[in-house]
């Protein structure tokens, strides 16, 4: 089957030249706009404009769906109210490590001043 074979190539003839065109004449100057002023444009939205109001329809649900729903919405509760209990919790460790880290803190610029007193001591001669 001769369907589906490769065409040789032919050789394609050279483009011709582009001819040269002629030099744009400038466009003409637009005239100015005229000015709207401003009160007479219609406020937005219009005085008598109205927002629909959606009708309220009764949703009608399983009451097994509805219980599960109340179940989960229970389960939810409890569980933020777990989440919230041990976030007290760690912030209440939190506040009593910065408690102890300053307390740390203030144990060593104590512990660094004495040894600079006692170093002080050491190498400076005795008064006579």
């Amino acid at each position: 089957m001769a369907w589906f074979k490769r065409k040789k190539e032919e050789e394609l003839p050279p483009l011709p030249e582009v001819p040269e065109l002629p030099p744009l004449e400038p466009l003409p100057a637009l005239p100015p706009l005229p000015e709207i002023p401003r009160e007479a444009a219609p406020p937005y939205p219009p005085a008598e404009f109205e927002a629909p109001v959606a009708k309220v329809t009764p949703i009608f649900i399983r009451i097994d769906k509805y219980r599960e729903l109340l179940k989960t919405i229970k389960q939810i509760q409890d569980n933020l109210g777990k989440l919230k209990t041990a976030l007290d919790r760690i912030e209440r460790i939190k506040a009593r490590e910065t408690e102890i880290v300053r307390s740390w803190d203030t144990l060593m610029a104590e512990t660094n001043t004495k040894m600079e007193e006692i170093s002080a001591g050491l190498f400076q001669p005795e008064e006579e």
